[in-house]
């Protein structure tokens, strides 16, 4: 346990930061009244982490911020979805927010751009592994579900979680790059190769 804050945390607290903006745009486009939702849900503190964290606890703190935020997007999605949002509009969504970030030029990069803005627990954790690198491919399995569960507190899919994913990603993917999934295994590929 860390008893002082050190750069994982912030790239950790960054993550957590950036699934929020995806949550505002869904309460945008569904119409939710953001005060009412963000009263009954709670929200990430607003401005930098030294101002906020429990440096008395650090890692229980980003662990309860990171449960908070997962259950603040199983929520706005499934309000998302009680306004009638569909789930291609939904995915638009996350492909806005994947396409937001500065776009990848390898295979690798993408995987490091989804290890670097999408939440997957702790870092200790080890949800993703990589099980093939390459100059034109890169392919890497989920380990466990750390989201499926929050959805289905909400009465969704636990793999409309990992369908608005896949827009994410492939937002994330520059010109050139392809991505797929299969079950737990994640490919981004050349086109072409």
């Amino acid at each position: 346990m860390s008893k002082f804050l050190a750069p994982i945390h912030f790239w950790l607290y960054k993550k957590i930061e950036i699934q929020e903006e995806i949550i505002k745009t869904l309460l945008e486009k569904s119409g939710a009244d953001k005060e009412t939702f963000y009263k009954e849900r709670g929200s990430l503190p607003e401005g930098s982490l030294e101002d906020h964290i429990d440096t008395g606890n650090i890692h229980g703190w980003l662990q309860g911020q990171i449960e908070e935020s997962e259950k603040r997007l199983a929520k706005a999605v499934s309000l998302a979805k009680e306004k009638g949002i569909s789930t291609e509009e939904l995915e638009e969504i996350f492909y806005k927010g994947g396409a937001g970030m500065e776009r990848s030029s390898s295979p690798e990069e993408v995987y490091q751009k989804v290890n670097d803005s999408c939440l997957d627990g702790m870092p200790c954790d080890r949800v993703n592994a990589v099980v093939e690198n390459s100059a034109d491919s890169i392919q890497w399995e989920r380990t466990s579900d750390l989201h499926g569960g929050f959805f289905e507190e909400e009465g969704l899919d636990r793999e409309l979680y990992y369908q608005l994913r896949d827009a994410y990603i492939t937002g994330l993917a520059g010109e050139g790059l392809e991505y797929s999934r299969k079950d737990n295994q994640y490919t981004v590929r050349r086109k072409n190769v």
